[in-house]
């Protein structure tokens, strides 16, 4: 069967840490490089794969193949060895969904007119948080295409201000903040589901995340 998909098993990755996947130059996921979270036993089948006709969309940072696409008159096809769900939502343009869609506009012969990157530019902000859930502390990562006055506010579950850092002006660029889950007061609150408001110019985003003790 690997070889109808273009590839042939080259050995088991389960004795292998794996921590990073890196896109290969001038394919379809250039600039998409991913974190892997999802461990090296057996059940995330994570084996070595190398190409015969296809190409390498990526490689594990230990050098081997681990996806791989395939096309030609008859048929296009995607084939993995480790499981989509186990990358990690590092920043805006590596997510899960942006992967996937770019999967299934190659399969469908889509070609998109503007870039992943291109998108994201042209919006005025973005922010990604992460790692969520947290312990201890939790990063917004923020992206603006122009300097602006920015607030980040964060609340709990019943909509109480637990933390408030307002009306900063950051330049355009990528900024990161850190929560280390403690009030205005300093005092660390309680583990559940928090909520974040970004307040750019007249631009709001806002999501959820949570504390677990």
């Amino acid at each position: 069967m690997l070889q109808h998909l273009g590839i042939k098993y080259s050995g088991d990755g389960e004795n292998y840490e794996i921590d990073h996947m890196v896109c290969q130059y001038n394919t379809f996921m250039d600039d998409m490089n991913y974190a892997y979270g999802g461990g090296v036993d057996a059940h995330y089948s994570v084996d070595r794969l190398v190409p015969n006709q296809s190409t390498c969309l990526y490689k594990s940072d230990d050098g081997f193949g681990r996806t791989f696409a395939i096309s030609n008159d008859v048929y296009k096809a995607i084939s993995s060895s480790v499981i989509f769900g186990a990358f990690k939502n590092e920043d805006s343009l590596r997510t899960r969904p942006y992967l996937m869609a770019e999967m299934i506009n190659f399969l469908l012969g889509i070609t998109t007119i503007t870039s992943l990157t291109d998108l994201m530019n042209n919006e005025a902000v973005s922010v990604m948080n992460y790692p969520n859930p947290f312990t201890s502390s939790t990063n917004f990562e923020i992206s603006l295409r122009e300097t602006e006055n920015v607030s980040l506010e964060i609340f709990d579950e019943l909509g109480r201000l637990v933390h408030n850092e307002s009306n900063e002006e950051m330049a355009a660029g990528k900024h990161i903040k850190t929560w280390d889950a403690t009030n205005q007061q300093g005092n660390r609150v309680r583990s559940g589901m928090y909520f974040y408001k970004l307040t750019s110019g007249e631009k709001v985003s806002s999501g959820k995340f949570m504390l677990m003790d």
